[in-house]
């Protein structure tokens, strides 16, 4: 299976929705929709966190994190 290239991608590939991640890693939902436009920088600690709900390695999600402008 090919791997996501942006946040969305690896969140739909979880099969989850914005609120499911967010409510997983302690977020509101619209801290998550900001990380997948791009508009709001994801702190380390979160990067962390959503590498292990998309069941990711935290370097796997960097590209995505360019792609998105969040990095």
């Amino acid at each position: 299976m090919k791997q996501p290239v942006t946040l969305r991608g690896f969140r739909k590939a979880a099969g989850l929705t914005q609120a499911d991640v967010a409510q997983r890693i302690g977020v509101v939902r619209q801290t998550v929709a900001s990380w997948e436009r791009g508009t709001c920088q994801l702190r380390a600690v979160d990067v962390l966190r959503l590498a292990s709900v998309y069941r990711c390695r935290a370097s796997d999600l960097l590209p995505a994190l360019r792609e998105d402008g969040g990095a």
